[in-house]
């Protein structure tokens, strides 16, 4: 009878981590963020804040992430109430860019 290593899919993972197509596909998750901030545009900052990059996943596997460094990020994407109450709604950004996938 044929037996599958209990650690396969930790190994499988590990493997993919270090693929090059994992870079790639970051990439196209990072342009499809870029394009959807270009649409909320004001200033360029959250636009130029937003990167990507190997991030340490779990048990020594390596992930990719795009992020905003912006300060205001979770703001810009969920919204906020400005000092005088007003409601600023969200752009969803992140969220918008993800639906293409």
């Amino acid at each position: 009878m044929a037996t599958v290593n209990k650690n396969a899919g930790l190994l499988a993972a590990r493997i993919a981590g270090e693929a090059s197509e994992m870079d790639r596909a970051a990439s196209k998750v990072r342009s499809a963020v870029t394009s959807e901030a270009a649409k909320h545009r004001e200033t360029g900052d959250f636009q130029r804040s937003i990167t990507s990059g190997r991030v340490p996943g779990e048990k020594g596997v390596t992930d990719r992430a795009v992020w905003a460094e912006d300060p205001a990020a979770w703001s810009i994407e969920f919204g906020h109430r400005t000092k005088n109450g007003t409601q600023v709604p969200g752009a969803f950004i992140f969220s918008n860019a993800a639906r293409r996938f």
